[in-house]
């Protein structure tokens, strides 16, 4: 069942209209982290702390440390444990990779035993309970499960992995347990994620909400000319995202904390063009202010922390290194100017309060959009496609949409849409196919801005919505933000299965 939030009055960000609860909050905390690849350079850990990191975010890759099965090799796992207690750093421990011998379905990474994974981070969490005793803070479950794609397996490629009905909620309940039982002390952060904002609420869907401690995002902005900035008025504008995950938990009666585990951007060569060390900076800087007035976040961990490189060079580290990695003073090539601002951003709030400021965010429509018959109550009315009105099978009222075979589709008439606004949208889906990796449904909304002109905009990483039999009823919520472009004044919906299967759609919306 879902947890009773905060009972504290909640907090209406501006101009939105997601309303989100403050976090219980135990004091004031370091929310301060860093991502690094390297830990074994005194100078480099010094810089850290100079710049008010607290916390060590250590990734460990499975398939390094336990090459064969039950056979660990400790030495990265151990060098970042002895270094980090020497600089007075906490860490979080982030498991990624997966060995080939845990791999029990060819093309799908996810597919290893849950209790094989349990088994191994609770391993590496009775290492460093040995070696730096209370070091271990937290435990972060995979690095973006949500990005799995094998280009030789159609016509999905791999990607029901990414709905956590398939492999995740078996691997994070059962590791979750064994943390809990072992290591009660050690925070459990849910698998971070990039652009797939849904697979926070398909977790409480799928009644995983008592099994993580913390939300974990990972912000990057799309490599596409315009969309760097954070506080852009587009739809990856960083403060309306993170209040969007977060009023996803509110909705499910959850008040946990947001963790930001990985933000950077690169000064050239990701699609933006060149934006140089200041810009990158003062971006970094934005992301770390805003978590902190948002007040709902509580970790934040720039990425990357050193790497070798050279002024122009395109890095996303704060520190530049010569390379080499030598442990003494000479190592510490340069501090760069996101150090700097990141350092100012530290000290003055070396600690934070969990009490929100206001934020704006992207203006929310005035109004839902009037989608014809959205329930199909009224039969085929304000709908066209390869489809048919079914009576057996619905979520609610009497109807649902029912498209059967591959290049089935159900399409809305259009509705009108006000210009440069946020909406929600949402339906619930039902999958019905052979098996997890024969179908999948895509979601695409198209508007038009002028007379003649048609654009489209799809879900935000939004593939693998695949047979929903493990949902509750077997229908899926499907949900995600749209934020109409400039000048926008109609839209509609199209909904199309791809492979072998049935899928029904019923209860369509798109409101603020």
């Amino acid at each position: 069942m879902p947890r009773a939030v905060n009972a504290r009055a909640t907090v209406t960000l501006l101009a939105v209209c997601w309303c989100v609860v403050p976090p219980r909050l135990a004091g004031d905390f370091n929310p301060y982290g860093i991502n690094s690849a390297y830990w074994n350079s005194p100078s480099v850990n010094a810089a850290y702390r100079a710049m008010g990191v607290g916390t060590a975010r250590v990734l460990l890759d499975w398939a390094l440390a336990e090459p064969a099965d039950g056979g660990y090799d400790w030495s990265a796992w151990d060098t970042a444990l002895v270094h980090c207690s020497s600089h007075g750093f906490a860490v979080s421990l982030a498991v990624c990779g997966v060995p080939a011998w845990a791999i029990r379905v060819p093309g799908r990474e996810l597919s290893y035993a849950p209790e094989a994974f349990a088994e191994f981070v609770c391993a590496a969490l009775n290492r460093a309970r040995t070696l730096a005793p209370g070091i271990v803070q937290s435990f972060e479950w995979h690095e973006e499960p949500t990005h799995a794609w094998a280009d030789g397996i159609p016509p999905l490629h791999g990607t029901e992995q990414r709905d956590p009905s398939q492999y995740f909620v078996a691997i994070l309940t059962t590791t979750y347990r064994a943390v809990k039982q072992a290591f009660p002390e050690v925070t459990v952060v849910m698998d971070g994620i990039r652009g797939a904002f849904h697979h926070v609420d398909d977790l409480y869907q799928l009644g995983c909400g008592p099994y993580f401690d913390a939300i974990n995002i990972h912000q990057y902005q799309p490599h596409a000319p315009g969309c760097d900035d954070p506080s852009g008025m587009h739809l990856f504008h960083f403060p309306t995202l993170l209040t969007y995950l977060r009023f996803m938990a509110n909705r499910w009666g959850d008040d946990k904390p947001v963790w930001v585990t990985q933000y950077s951007w690169t000064t050239s060569g990701w699609g933006w063009g060149d934006i140089g060390e200041d810009r990158k900076a003062a971006y970094m800087e934005y992301v770390t202010d805003v978590s902190r007035r948002l007040g709902f976040v509580h970790r934040v961990f720039p990425e990357l922390g050193v790497s070798s490189s050279t002024a122009g060079a395109g890095s996303a580290a704060v520190v530049y290194d010569d390379g080499n990695y030598v442990p003494g003073p000479a190592s510490l090539s340069v501090v760069t100017t996101a150090y700097l601002r990141l350092k100012v951003c530290a000290q003055a709030y070396p600690v934070w309060t969990g009490i929100p400021e206001p934020v704006p965010l992207l203006p929310a429509a005035s109004r839902a959009c009037a989608v014809v018959n959205g329930g199909f109550e009224s039969g085929a009315a304000g709908w066209s496609g390869a489809f048919s009105v079914d009576a057996s099978t619905r979520f609610t009222g009497a109807f649902s949409a029912r498209v059967e075979g591959d290049g089935g589709y159900v399409e809305s008439a259009r509705f009108a849409v006000e210009g440069g606004r946020l909406y929600e949208v949402k339906a619930r889906v039902k999958v019905d196919a052979p098996a997890p990796s024969s179908a999948a449904v895509w979601m695409e909304l198209f508007y038009s801005s002028a007379p003649g002109h048609l654009g489209y905009v799809m879900p935000e990483n939004y593939y693998g919505v695949v047979d929903t039999r493990q949902y509750p009823g077997g229908w899926r919520r499907v949900c995600w933000p749209y934020f109409s472009a400039p000048g926008a004044y109609e839209a509609f919906l199209k909904f199309s299965l791809q492979g072998e299967g049935t899928f029904r759609l019923d209860d369509v919306t798109v409101r603020p």
